[in-house]
């Protein structure tokens, strides 16, 4: 056995001999503790909807903007579209917005929480109740609309219920058209039976 001179290097080996073995404590204590910890947050999806996103193909906060053919802006929006394997070029989506600026100044803002998009007849049908919105006040709810893409052009699936300034008004139809024979205005007929109660503007005294 090796023999010290000295207190002083009995302490040095005791020293060279104790640290390594509290510094292997230190570290399975630390190994221990982070096997007993959780490891992160869960994933929000189950395993079944992990396998329905790998199975089909989704796009999320999908943009569609251009330039009509009668010099309108369309831009549509759709927080989530899937294609339909079955028709090419057709895709269906959720929580679909569209605004359409005409040149003439009139602005329409359309809201559903559905919808279909047919790319090759440059189409789109917004579903399950659609709520469009003028810039001069007016709301209007039906149960779909059928939008062009390529035209000011749109149409409602259904009855119509409409308030503004003017009053409110109900009909069997509305129809969206660009003024014909190329001029920039804008032309809304209702049809099907029209009912509207009309409430005067109070006009400044003189």
């Amino acid at each position: 056995m090796p023999r010290f001179d000295n207190a002083y290097s009995r302490a040095i080996a005791v020293v060279k001999v104790v640290l390594p073995l509290v510094a292997l404590g230190i570290l399975s204590t630390l190994f221990l503790l982070s096997r007993n910890g959780q490891q992160g947050e869960p994933l929000p999806w189950t395993d079944a909807e992990l396998g329905e996103m790998a199975r089909e193909e989704r796009l999320g906060n999908a943009v569609y903007a251009g330039i009509t053919e009668d010099g309108a802006e369309l831009r549509l929006t759709a927080g989530q579209i899937t294609p339909d394997r079955s028709q090419d070029g057709v895709a269906h989506g959720e929580v679909l917005a569209a605004r359409l600026a005409r040149p003439d100044g009139i602005t329409l803002d359309i809201a559903a929480p559905a919808g279909q998009i047919d790319q090759k007849a440059h189409r789109a049908e917004l579903t399950g109740g659609v709520e469009i919105r003028s810039a001069d006040g007016y709301v209007a709810t039906m149960p779909g609309v059928q939008i062009r893409t390529n035209l000011s052009y749109l149409q409602s699936l259904g009855p119509v219920e409409a308030e503004g300034p003017a009053g409110t008004l109900s009909a069997g139809g509305l129809t969206v058209t660009a003024e014909p024979g190329g001029a920039s205005g804008t032309v809304a007929l209702f049809t099907g039976g029209v009912h509207l109660i009309y409430r005067p503007q109070a006009t400044e005294a003189e």
